[in-house]
C-alpha cells in the first residue's frame, strides 16, 4: 500500500477554506461556474485557497495564478491596505494576481474568463541563465 503525502494544509485551514467556499458571493459562485470548464484548456482552479497565511479566492497551482474578486467593501482604505500586503505576500510566493470587480463578472463575465484564459505566466530567470548583452568582438 502506498504511503499517503503529508498534508501541508493544517486542519484549521481547511476548515476555514471550507466556511469561505460555504460564504460565497453570487459573483463568486458564477465566476466558479466558468472556472471549472476551464480544466481542457491547461486551467485546474480551486477555490479559496490557503497560501501562506492568506486564503485566495481562485488559484490555478500550476501557473501560480490567483484570481481575486473584489466588491465595494475594497474601496475600504484598511481593506485596500490589507490587500497590497496580500498582494506583495502572493508575488514574493511566485503567484501573479489578476484582479477583478464583482461588477465585472456582473457586466461582463466572458471578458473576465477571456482574461484568464489568456494569462501568461512569466517567464522565471535565474541570475545565471539571465541573457547577458553580446558583446562586439575587437
Amino acid at each position: 500500500m502506498p504511503l499517503k503525502k503529508p498534508r501541508k494544509t493544517s486542519h484549521a485551514a481547511r476548515l476555514r477554506s471550507q466556511e469561505l467556499r460555504a460564504q460565497s458571493t453570487e459573483w463568486e459562485r458564477k465566476l466558479w461556474t466558468q472556472l471549472r470548464h476551464l480544466r481542457k484548456q491547461g486551467f485546474h482552479f480551486r477555490r479559496q485557497v490557503p497560501i501562506g497565511k492568506y486564503f485566495a479566492d481562485f488559484a490555478c497551482l500550476k501557473k501560480r495564478m490567483v484570481v481575486e474578486l473584489d466588491g465595494g467593501h475594497h474601496d475600504n482604505p484598511l481593506v485596500l491596505a490589507y490587500d497590497l500586503e496580500r498582494e506583495l505576500a502572493l508575488k514574493a510566493l511566485g503567484y501573479t494576481i489578476l484582479r477583478f470587480r464583482n461588477a465585472d463578472v456582473r457586466d461582463n463575465l466572458d471578458a473576465v474568463v477571456t482574461a484568464i484564459t489568456s494569462f501568461s505566466p512569466p517567464t522565471p530567470t535565474h541570475p545565471r541563465t539571465a541573457q547577458l548583452p553580446r558583446q562586439c568582438d575587437r
